[in-house]
Order: C-alpha cells, then sequence, then structure tokens
C-alpha cells in the first residue's frame, strides 16, 4: 500500500510539469468569436438647434470636435437659467464675442428647460448660439464633462475652449473676462 501511494506521488509530480513552450497557445472562444464579429463604433453625431431654427452639427471622435461650420477657437458653455454663476457669464462671453468676432464662436447648451427660452434669450442679451436641444444638450454634456474630468454632479457653469476642434483649456465656474481674453488671445495666436 505504502509503494502505491509513493508511486502515485512520484507520477503526479511528472505528469503536472510540461514547458510553457511546448504548449499550444489558447485562445478563449468567446474572445476570438467578438473580435471577429465587432465593428468600428464610430464617433457620436450631436445635431442642437436654437430657437431661431439654426442647426449646428458636431461630432465626436477621441481627440477632436468636428463643428459643423468650423472655427478656429470655439467655446462650449453649459448652463442652466437658474443659475446666477450661469448668468453672471453671459455678459463676460459677450464681450468676448464683441472683441474677437467671427474669429470664435460660442455654443451655449441649456441644461434645464426655461418656461420660455425665447425671452430667457433676450433677458440676458444672449446674441451667440444657445441650443434648446435639451435631449442632446444632456447627451452632450456627459461626454463633455467626461472628457475634461469634471466632476460627475455637473457642476455649473462649464465652459470649454477648444483651437482647431482640440482641447486647449477649460474652466468650471464663472471665470473673469480678462483671464477668458487672454487665454482665448493665446488661442488664436494673438
Amino acid at each position: 500500500m505504502k509503494e502505491i501511494v509513493v508511486f502515485m506521488i512520484i507520477l503526479s509530480l511528472f505528469s503536472g510539469c510540461e514547458k510553457a513552450k511546448d504548449r499550444p497557445k489558447q485562445t478563449h472562444p468567446a474572445t476570438h468569436t467578438q473580435a471577429s464579429i465587432s465593428k468600428p463604433i464610430s464617433p457620436p453625431v450631436f445635431t442642437f438647434q436654437d430657437i431661431n431654427g439654426t442647426k449646428v452639427q458636431m461630432r465626436l471622435d477621441e481627440k477632436t470636435l468636428q463643428i459643423s461650420d468650423n472655427p478656429k477657437v470655439a467655446i462650449l458653455l453649459f448652463l442652466t437659467s437658474w443659475c446666477p454663476s450661469c448668468k453672471a457669464q453671459i455678459p463676460e462671453l459677450q464681450e468676448i464675442k464683441k472683441q474677437f468676432g467671427q474669429k470664435v464662436r460660442i455654443y451655449a447648451f441649456l441644461l434645464d428647460r426655461p418656461q420660455d427660452p425665447k425671452t430667457f434669450k433676450f433677458q440676458e442679451g444672449i446674441d451667440f448660439f444657445l441650443s434648446t436641444s435639451y435631449k442632446e444638450n444632456e447627451r452632450f454634456a456627459k461626454l463633455a464633462y467626461e472628457r475634461v474630468h469634471a466632476p460627475a454632479n455637473m457642476p455649473i457653469p462649464l465652459m470649454i475652449v477648444l483651437k482647431d476642434g482640440k482641447y486647449f483649456i477649460h474652466y468650471i465656474g464663472a471665470t473673469p473676462l480678462e483671464i477668458l481674453r487672454i487665454d482665448i488671445e493665446k488661442a488664436l495666436g494673438e
């Protein structure tokens, strides 16, 4: 009996050993199947509309945001109609628009639904693009906040400055005009 036990122990020691290079390479069948049938994921495309019916289309890939009217510098503003800091940012952006004209485009995205967006736009003196495509705004905001590593609770206002569709800088909270102006000048190379 003792001899059988010793024989089994010796046999198990030798039977479990083999060189890794001698073993056939194993692939997980689910991984192999998934790789062969998966399609490349196309970048999300967003279509926004303002209260005048003007549409802007944006396509977000890994490194750039392609905007249909192709601005050199773009400012994306995420705001709500009830937020005092958001409202305080609007005159600053109006001044940027006045100073830089068509060199800089401003796109604002409402993250709430004011009772009357037309009245809100008029009362706040907004003369730049203000998207009222609320579901698209929210979907786009989630991706934008994630891309700039902003907190998941989505603090507002959030401004993202893009140069040629690529990230340049972002701000969380109201930002003084002088800081905006300096960073826009840097983005424009002025």
